[in-house]
């Protein structure tokens, strides 16, 4: 008995490989429903971001790499990093038509480089309510900062299941203008010190060779997160103004914000 469960597990394992390839990742992966992009938002706009749990690393990217008068079309691998110790998994990519206006995932495909792209299902999901660029404050107010300077914030107020979440953030025009300054809700945090510009490199390379670099604010809070927040255009049109994020379980960081990106799957 125990030689035939040997044999059994044996041949089991010398199985999987051939099983992972030959898995239809198409007929398991669903797109996103909606991909709310900001204003700022044009063909050729890049990014890249790693993110690091328990010492193991993952990468995505999302371009947007075509356009028609009513739609983008995007190239992205955002949450396909579980796929990839699969053989099927290894560079797959999402391709996707997004309505300009209310964001909707109109088309989604799913491929590599060269090869044939696939219809995925689009994820059903509620419609988007309002702009997807920040809202208006429902009122202003004066907060004091940890090293005791006063400063004018926008309070939002959001209810969602019967529970009140307001945020104090820097009011529009100020130097501190969307950085967050405290919150109350579920968990209650704030600033543990002022928040202070840094300036950060890039993996991208200018025309000399040099690290690309772009200015940031620096934060850090009583809930143990730390963010590094911008205002360049490309993070803003994607929605990753917060390009560095570290806390005690995970960390995050946009390593690439590009201008150049261009088709690499082969649409039709």
């Amino acid at each position: 008995m125990r030689t035939l469960t040997l044999t059994c597990l044996l041949s089991l394992l010398l199985a999987l490989p051939s099983f992972g390839q030959s898995i239809d990742l198409s007929k398991l992966i669903q797109a996103p429903g909606y991909l709310p992009l900001g204003k700022s938002a044009k063909v050729g706009f890049r990014y890249e971001r790693t993110t690091t749990v328990g010492g193991q690393e993952s990468r995505e990217f999302m371009a947007i790499v075509g356009e028609t008068k009513d739609t983008w079309e995007i190239e992205s691998t955002q949450g396909l990093s579980g796929y990839g110790s699969l053989p099927s998994g290894k560079d797959i990519v999402l391709a996707l038509v997004v309505d300009k206006k209310t964001h909707k995932v109109l088309i989604a495909r799913l491929g590599k480089v060269g090869g044939e792209l696939k219809e995925v299902k689009v994820m059903k999901m509620p419609p988007l309510k309002g702009s997807v660029d920040p809202k208006k404050p429902d009122r202003l107010e004066s907060v004091k900062l940890p090293g005791g300077k006063e400063i004018e914030a926008e309070v939002h107020v959001t209810e969602v299941a019967g529970k009140t979440y307001t945020t104090w953030v820097g009011k529009k025009g100020s130097d501190l203008e969307g950085i967050l300054i405290k919150h109350s809700g579920q968990e209650d945090y704030g600033l543990t010190k002022d928040p202070a510009p840094e300036t950060l490199e890039l993996e991208d390379k200018d025309d000399q060779g040099k690290p690309v670099t772009i200015e940031a604010v620096r934060t850090s809070y009583s809930n143990g997160y730390s963010y590094s927040t911008t205002k360049n255009e490309i993070a803003v049109a994607f929605n990753v103004q917060a390009v560095r994020l570290e806390s005690k379980q995970f960390s995050m960081a946009v390593v690439s914000l590009r201008k150049d990106a261009k088709k690499t799957l082969t649409w039709k």
